[in-house]
C-alpha cells in the first residue's frame, strides 16, 4: 500500500553546500515520518551542492532532487517544485539556515486546524524575532511591504510580510493560481497573492528569522530593482483597472438616465 504524502517541502538551492548539514540535521528527526517528502530544486550549483544532496538520498528515503539548467531564479524554482510535489500541503523555506523546520510544523498545524489556504511565517508580527538583519534590508522590506499592500486585494491589507520566504500552501486550492503565475525575481508569495486576487484564505504566524549561517545572500541591488519595478507595474495596472471599472459604471448610469 502506497503511503499518501501529507506534506511536501520545497527547498531551493544555489551554492548552499555549507548550509546543507544544518538542513539535513533537521530532516533526520522527521525521517521516520513516511508521509513527508523533501524536494530540493537546485539551480545548477557550482560548489558541489547537487552532489552533496544526491549522496544524502542513500541515507533518507524521502529525498528528491531536481536540477534546473535553464530559466534560473528562486520563484521559478519554487513553482517547479510545487508542480512536481505530491503532498496535500506544500511548505516553502530557504536552505540558508534562516528558516527552521520546527517553524513549519506550526504552520502545518495552523493550516489544518483553521482550514486555510496559506499560512505565512511573518518577520514583522509583534512576537516575531529577527537576528542581525541589515538596516538597509529592513528599510527595503518595509517599503516593499508598503507597495505590496497598495497593489494587492484589500482583503490582504492586514498582512505584515508579503515577501516572506517561509510559508505553507494547500495544494488543491493554490494549484490553478500557481499554474498561471509567470514568476520573476525572488518573491513568489507576492506573485501568488496577486494572482489569486483575494480568493485564498490567508493568515500569519510569527517567525524567528535567523541569521544566514554561511555564504552570501543572493539578494542584490539588481534583484531588488527588478522586484520594485514589478511592484510598481502591478500597482498601476490595478489602479487602471479600478479607474476603468468606475468609469464604466458612471457611463452605464448616464445611459440609464437618458
Amino acid at each position: 500500500m502506497v503511503t499518501k504524502i501529507k506534506l511536501s517541502y520545497i527547498l531551493p538551492t544555489f551554492n548552499e553546500i555549507e548550509n546543507l548539514g544544518f538542513i539535513f540535521n533537521q530532516i533526520k528527526y522527521l525521517e521516520t515520518n513516511n508521509d513527508l517528502e523533501f524536494i530540493f530544486i537546485d539551480d545548477n550549483s557550482t560548489d558541489g551542492t547537487f552532489d552533496y544532496i544526491s549522496n544524502q538520498k542513500n541515507k533518507f528515503n524521502n529525498i528528491r532532487i531536481h536540477k534546473r539548467l535553464d530559466e534560473k531564479g528562486l520563484s521559478k524554482s519554487i513553482k517547479a517544485g510545487f508542480l512536481i510535489s505530491k503532498g496535500k500541503y506544500v511548505v516553502v523555506m530557504d536552505t540558508d539556515g534562516q528558516h527552521e523546520i520546527k517553524t513549519t510544523i506550526n504552520l502545518f498545524n495552523q493550516i489544518e486546524r483553521e482550514k486555510l489556504d496559506i499560512v505565512i511565517a511573518s518577520r514583522f508580527l509583534q512576537k516575531s524575532q529577527i537576528e542581525n538583519f541589515p538596516i538597509m534590508r529592513l528599510y527595503f522590506s518595509k517599503f516593499g511591504n508598503f507597495l505590496s499592500r497598495m497593489s494587492l486585494s484589500s482583503r490582504y491589507s492586514f498582512l505584515t510580510d508579503y515577501m516572506s520566504g517561509c510559508f505553507i500552501l494547500k495544494k488543491q486550492s493554490c494549484q490553478k493560481y500557481i499554474e498561471e503565475i509567470e514568476p520573476n525575481g525572488f518573491k513568489f508569495l507576492y506573485s501568488l497573492l496577486n494572482q489569486c486576487d483575494g480568493n485564498l484564505k490567508v493568515c500569519e504566524l510569527p517567525l524567528h528569522f535567523k541569521k544566514r549561517r554561511y555564504g552570501k545572500s543572493k539578494l542584490d541591488f539588481y534583484t531588488l530593482f527588478i522586484f520594485f519595478l514589478s511592484l510598481i507595474n502591478y500597482l498601476f495596472s490595478n489602479w487602471i483597472k479600478i479607474l476603468i471599472f468606475n468609469l464604466s459604471k458612471i457611463y452605464k448610469q448616464y445611459l440609464y438616465k437618458k
